[in-house]
C-alpha cells in the first residue's frame, strides 16, 4: 500500500489541477502570450498583405501570407515595383498577363509584351512602340493591328517610309492614305489629298478616317447644323458613295472653314455637307442652340444656296438620327432656318414656334427689313426685333 500511495502521489504532482493551482500567479502572463499570438496571426493575414498593396514593398517574400488573393496582390506589387517579371510566373494566368503588361509599360521593354496574352498584347505593343519608336514590335500583331500600329508610328514621326514595313499592298495603301489625311487636317491643305484614291469606297474611306486619328480629333466638334462632327454624319450615309479623296477635301474644308475646297466634290449631298460644315464649324463645342447662327455666316451661306441640296441634308438628319437614336427635329429645324435665310424665303421657316421666331429674327437682321419682325407674335421678342433693326438702320 505504501508503494501504491507513493505512485498516486507522484501522478498527482503532474495533474492539471495541481499545475494550475501551483502556477496561478502566472495567469496574466498566459493571457498576454495568447493575445500576442492572436495579434501575430491577424498581422500575417491582414496587415502584412495590405502593406504590400500600398506599394510599401521590400524584397521580403510573400510566401507567409495565408489568403491567396492577398498573396497575389503582394506578388503583383512586388513584381511591378521591383521590375521583376520572373515573379509574374507565380500568379494565375490572368493576373500574370496583367503583371507582364505593367512591367513592360514601366520599363518600355517590348519583349515582355509577348507574355501579356491576347488581352493586353495590342495595348502593350502600341504603348511601348510609340514611346520607343520601335516599329519592329508591330510585327507581333495580326495584319490589321500591325497596320494600325505602323500607321500610328508613321503619323507620329511624319515618316511615310515606315508604311513600307507593311507587306500587304492594300494595308500599305491604308497607311499612306491615313498619313496623308492626318497631314491634310493638321496643315489645312488639300495638297496631301492629291495622291489619294478617287475610287468610291465607303469602307476604305472610313478606315482611313479612323486610322488617321481625324475622326477622334473632330468627334467633339459641333456645328450649328450637326451638333457633332459632320464627318460622323457622312459615315451615316446609306445611299451615297464617296472616295478617300472626297473625304480628304471634306476634312480640309472642315478644318480650315473654307468651302472653296468643296468645289471639287461633284455629289450634291456630299457638297452640301462639305459646304455647311466649313461655314458652320466655327461653333465648335457649343450646345445645340440655333442662336449660334450669326448673321455673317448666314450671309455667306447665300453663296452656295443654289448648289446646296437641302432635301439631302434633311435625309441626312434622319439617317444619322436613326443610327444614333437621337431626335432629328432639332437638326431639321436648324436646316430649315438656314434654308429660309439663305434663300430669303420666310415660308421655309420651321413650324415650331421657338425656332420659327429665331428664323424670323435672323431674316429681319440679315436682310435688315423690319417686316419680318411682324411674324413674331410674342410681344417681348417682337419689340426686341424692332429695336435691333431700328438701331442697325440708324447706325448705318
Amino acid at each position: 500500500m505504501d508503494n501504491k500511495n507513493k505512485v498516486n502521489k507522484s501522478f498527482n504532482i503532474f495533474s492539471l489541477e495541481n499545475f494550475i493551482e501551483k502556477h496561478r500567479s502566472l495567469g496574466p502572463y498566459f493571457i498576454i502570450v495568447i493575445l500576442l499570438f492572436i495579434a501575430i496571426i491577424i498581422y500575417s493575414i491582414f496587415v502584412h498583405p495590405i502593406s504590400y498593396s500600398n506599394n510599401n514593398v521590400t524584397n521580403s517574400s510573400c510566401s507567409g501570407i495565408l489568403i491567396s488573393s492577398y498573396k497575389d496582390s503582394c506578388i503583383m506589387n512586388l513584381a511591378e515595383n521591383q521590375s521583376a517579371p520572373y515573379l509574374c510566373k507565380q500568379l494565375p494566368a490572368n493576373l500574370g498577363n496583367q503583371c507582364y503588361f505593367y512591367i513592360a509599360e514601366n520599363t518600355l521593354n517590348g519583349t515582355l509584351c509577348s507574355n501579356s496574352g491576347s488581352e493586353y498584347l495590342q495595348s502593350c505593343i502600341d504603348y511601348v512602340s510609340t514611346k520607343t519608336n520601335n516599329i519592329s514590335l508591330c510585327s507581333q500583331l495580326n495584319e490589321n493591328n500591325n497596320t494600325l500600329c505602323t500607321t500610328n508610328l508613321a503619323i507620329l514621326d511624319n515618316n511615310s517610309s515606315l508604311c513600307n514595313y507593311i507587306s500587304n499592298s492594300s494595308e500599305k495603301l491604308l497607311c499612306y492614305s491615313s498619313l496623308n489625311l492626318s497631314l491634310a487636317y493638321k496643315f489645312k491643305t488639300t495638297s496631301y489629298c492629291n495622291s489619294m484614291s478617287v475610287v468610291k469606297n465607303n469602307t476604305f474611306s472610313n478606315e482611313i478616317l479612323s486610322y488617321s486619328g481625324v475622326l477622334s480629333l473632330t468627334s467633339s466638334y459641333n456645328s450649328s447644323i450637326f451638333f457633332v462632327s459632320p464627318l460622323s454624319y457622312i459615315q451615316s450615309l446609306q445611299n451615297i458613295s464617296y472616295s478617300p479623296k472626297d473625304m480628304c477635301y471634306i476634312t480640309v474644308s472642315f478644318a480650315s472653314e473654307n468651302s472653296s475646297y468643296c468645289n471639287a466634290i461633284k455629289n450634291q449631298t456630299l457638297y452640301s455637307l462639305c459646304s455647311s460644315s466649313s461655314y458652320y464649324s466655327t461653333n465648335k463645342n457649343t450646345t445645340a442652340n440655333t442662336s449660334n447662327l450669326n448673321v455673317s455666316q448666314l450671309n455667306i451661306s447665300k453663296q452656295f444656296s443654289k448648289k446646296f441640296n437641302y432635301s439631302s441634308i434633311f435625309d441626312t438628319c434622319l439617317n444619322y438620327s436613326a443610327l444614333s437614336g437621337s431626335n432629328p427635329s432639332t437638326c431639321n429645324y436648324t436646316v430649315s432656318i438656314i434654308h429660309a435665310v439663305s434663300s430669303e424665303n420666310v415660308s421655309y421657316c420651321p413650324s415650331n414656334t421657338t425656332y420659327a421666331y429665331q428664323c424670323y429674327y435672323l431674316l429681319a437682321k440679315t436682310l435688315n427689313q423690319t417686316k419680318y419682325c411682324s411674324y413674331i407674335l410674342n410681344a417681348t421678342q417682337n419689340n426686341a426685333c424692332y429695336q435691333t433693326l431700328t438701331n442697325n438702320i440708324s447706325s448705318s
